[in-house]
């Protein structure tokens, strides 16, 4: 994935959920995205490559927040 900025909102519809569920994950410790001025998120390419994997296990493997947090941190990616 090119390595462009993209908005919290872009992400969202991107990967079919709420900007709020992104937010959520990130409070949890899932992801940590760039701040732009104004407070603003910033997704690169690598944070929406992560935020796929965390919807596939959800989505595909039922998991929930310490569940994909348990994977990401045995995997090495947390």
């Amino acid at each position: 994935m090119e390595n462009r900025a993209y908005s919290i909102g872009d992400v969202a519809e991107k990967l079919d959920v709420h900007p709020q569920t992104l937010r959520n994950w990130e409070r949890a410790g899932l992801i940590k995205p760039a701040r732009l001025a104004g407070n603003r998120r910033v997704y690169f390419g690598d944070d929406v490559e992560l935020l796929n994997y965390i919807v596939r296990l959800e989505r595909d493997e039922g998991l929930r927040v310490a569940g994909i947090k348990k994977v990401l941190e045995l995997e090495g990616r947390l």
